[in-house]
């Protein structure tokens, strides 16, 4: 039994989230994933270029692997989360392109060979977060590992937080730790929220 209010409460709305995401009919999430791609790349052009970390979606996450393989071509260089196995709860992201393999973490989820080069905290413009819940003002509710979270804190402030979720995943509120981690922005079928300012800056 958990007897931490506010991580049941988490939980719970983990649980909830989760359950209304995978209940979306693969029509409709591949019309929602699409134009979230296409907003998603329309922003991105407007940036300079550099290094960009994602990550490879299950089936109920929206798939930007697309747009990397955009901006790969315009000269950005991406990267991919790898779970590392001699330190629990820790991840890095190692350098990835399209066309080298991925290969099934202990959670299933699709990442690069732990031989790939793995690159600092410190070194990204911009970050591509998966998510199951998000505020307007930016506040982001993961899968509850705490993967993204530890790996933030060691970036730079410049760097752009970009949370990628349908508008079905906002959320009024939601419960925070003094360790979570905010976003400057979410993109969403409706466009790019701007978090700081809680308006959508395209549509």
């Amino acid at each position: 039994m958990n007897d931490n209010p506010q991580a049941a409460h988490k939980q719970r709305l983990r649980d909830q989230l989760r359950k209304q995401r995978n209940a979306v009919s693969s029509q409709h999430k591949a019309a929602e994933q699409l134009r979230i791609q296409q907003h998603l790349q329309t922003f991105l052009r407007t940036l300079p270029g550099g290094l960009i970390c994602a990550y490879a979606s299950t089936p109920s996450e929206i798939d930007v692997l697309p747009v990397l393989a955009s901006l790969q071509q315009r000269g950005w260089l991406t990267a991919l989360p790898v779970i590392a196995t001699a330190q629990a709860g820790k991840m890095d992201m190692h350098l990835w392109a399209i066309g080298e393999p991925l290969l099934p973490n202990r959670y299933g989820i699709m990442e690069p060979a732990a031989a790939s080069r793995q690159l600092p905290p410190a070194a990204f413009d911009v970050c591509l977060l998966p998510m199951l819940g998000f505020t307007r003002s930016g506040k982001r509710l993961g899968m509850g590992g705490g993967y993204y979270d530890r790996w933030l804190v060691d970036c730079c402030s410049s760097m752009l937080r970009i949370g990628i979720a349908s508008q079905s995943q906002q959320c009024s509120t939601l419960p925070t730790d003094a360790w979570d981690q905010d976003l400057h922005y979410v993109c969403t079928e409706l466009g790019l929220l701007e978090c700081q300012q809680q308006t959508f800056i395209q549509h």
